[in-house]
């Protein structure tokens, strides 16, 4: 009878900081102290046989498990707290149900709780392993409930009245500004890294574009170099009066600066190279400064607002300077891909490594559409007049028809990007305040 004799176990958990410390003279005992253990305490009190019971902070550690929510209770020094049921049966039970011996020993090594390399503590996962085998149950189906439980809620248990209490702007900052002051340091903190990665891919494009445009200047040279007829009029049609000119030149045996900028994705002139590397070797130093150097700057939010001016700053310094810089209408027409483009490749860096809010985001956009439209159409209508003459070249037309094209593509970039930003910071939010919430119950 005392083999068939099998223990039920009921098991709370928590995680946060405590303090440990041998305790007596002469009987000497190691003890845990804190806070979180007297929490944990709490789970196991009130918890269920065969099952375990845990607290909001450690079924974030580990959401991948059969977690179900329980209705908010009252616990012991803690007051209103939200806790979560995890339902296990001991082995020989359902054929279905898969024995896992190290089902107890996943959730506390995943969760930071134990230390997997310490002996002690291996030796405590085992014993409890063969004191009682845990295996997960298929018995509870999603629509009951036990009595004093709750079936699962969703993945996100804030609900959109109460997000849209404690919100503003469509959910896009919160009514209290320490709450926003906390996202915003929570975010900076989070992208610390990812910010640095944004300016080397930066460095990346810029040198890329010299690159570029050094295989077009031997493409388009050989295509345009071309004695026949078929070659001179396809050059004509596709890269303009002027590369047509410049190949035939027999001057020009040589690559040059200019050259290259002239047939590269965008034309970085000298000054505007300087402008662009200076900018970015100042972002990450400034960013450096604010995370590792100014120890007495808690809130970290600043090095986001360093990121979002000079990604503003290098887009209306390349926009002004490719605008301002171009060559003449009647020999490239380069220009009119050049600034969708560099306005394009800039706002994916931006979203992604930048961690900006949404609401810096659009305003950046919004500025970029400015600048593009207020340097543009000048150019564009100027085009239009030249088509207007009897001895006009191709390169009007092929600037008109890029510039079609590339404000087109810019406008549909710009609201794919603007609305999948918003959804993430939205979702985002929405777990912070679930947090704070969480907090205040405690």
């Amino acid at each position: 009878e005392a083999a068939q004799t099998r223990p039920v176990l009921r098991v709370g958990v928590h995680t946060g900081a405590c303090m440990s410390g041998i305790v007596g003279t002469k009987s000497l005992r190691f003890c845990l102290f804190g806070d979180a253990m007297n929490t944990a305490a709490r789970m196991e009190q009130t918890g269920s046989a065969e099952c375990i019971q845990a607290t909001q902070d450690f079924v974030d550690l580990v959401p991948g498990h059969d977690w179900e929510k329980l209705k908010k209770m009252e616990v012991k020094g803690k007051g209103q707290m939200q806790t979560y049921l995890l339902r296990v049966a001991a082995a020989g039970g359902d054929d279905s149900c898969k024995t896992e011996d190290s089902f107890i020993a996943d959730i506390l090594l995943s969760s930071g709780c134990m230390d997997p390399f310490s002996p002690q503590q291996d030796e405590s996962i085992s014993s409890a392993l063969q004191s009682a085998r845990l295996v997960e149950i298929q018995s509870c189906a999603p629509g009951e409930e036990k009595e004093g439980h709750s079936v699962r809620d969703d993945h996100l248990p804030i609900k959109k009245h109460v997000f849209k209490k404690h919100t503003k702007w469509g959910g896009l900052a919160f009514k209290k500004l320490e709450w926003e002051k906390a996202y915003m340091n929570t975010v900076a903190r989070s992208v610390e890294y990812a910010v640095y990665l944004g300016y080397a891919l930066y460095l990346l494009v810029l040198l890329s574009n010299y690159l570029f445009g050094y295989v077009a200047y031997t493409y388009q040279n050989a295509i345009c170099q071309g004695k026949d007829s078929v070659s001179q009029m396809f050059c004509l049609a596709n890269f303009g009066q002027g590369a047509f000119e410049f190949a035939q030149d027999p001057t020009h045996n040589y690559v040059s600066y200019n050259d290259v900028i002239n047939f590269s994705l965008f034309r970085m002139t000298v000054p505007c190279a300087v402008v662009m590397l200076f900018l970015n070797f100042l972002g990450p130093f400034v960013h450096f400064l604010i995370h590792r150097v100014f120890k007495g700057l808690h809130n970290k939010a600043w090095s986001i607002l360093n990121t979002w001016c000079i990604y503003m700053l290098k887009m209306i310094s390349i926009v002004a300077f490719v605008m301002f810089g171009r060559l003449s209408d009647e020999e490239s027409a380069q220009w009119a891909s050049s600034v969708g483009s560099v306005i394009i490749t800039q706002s994916v860096l931006f979203v992604f490594f930048s961690g900006t809010p949404f609401i810096g985001y659009l305003i950046w956009w919004l500025t970029a559409y400015v600048m593009y439209f207020a340097t543009t159409i000048p150019a564009i209508l100027t085009d239009q007049e030249l088509l207007k003459q009897d001895d006009s070249s191709f390169t009007p037309f092929i600037a008109t028809q890029d510039y079609i094209q590339y404000s087109f593509m810019m406008m549909w970039f710009s609201i794919i990007l603007l609305v999948g930003k918003y959804f993430i910071e939205y979702n985002s939010r929405r777990r912070f305040l679930q947090r704070i919430l969480m907090l205040q119950q405690q």
